[in-house]
């Protein structure tokens, strides 16, 4: 399949029309594309970890303290006080009303 043949495609599938120029254009990105992608894949990884993050940074979380002496910020909820609250449970999940149709 060439560029234009997928870029047509693509075109299809998310209803948009391009005119011969546009065509040319994406059709020539596409291909740029596909070259560094191909250069990526000729890359030596052997030894390197995967990485989630380049940073290194972690989400900032406090560990709460919910002892009677420890001033605890949020009080500590009981699960089955939570379900009793609730609208509606099945197997200790909470039903709740549907929102979105």
């Amino acid at each position: 399949m060439e560029n234009k043949d997928i870029v047509h495609h693509i075109a299809q599938l998310v209803r948009i029309s391009f005119t011969d120029a546009e065509m040319e254009k994406f059709s020539r990105e596409f291909r740029a594309i596909l070259d560094f992608v191909g250069k990526l894949k000729e890359a030596d990884v052997e030894g390197v970890e995967p990485i989630a993050h380049i940073t290194g940074r972690e989400n900032a979380r406090r560990e709460d303290d919910f002892t009677d002496d420890g001033g605890a910020v949020l009080p500590k909820i009981d699960p089955d006080f939570l379900e009793e609250q609730a609208p509606g449970h099945i197997e200790g999940e909470v039903r709740v009303p549907r929102v979105l149709q």
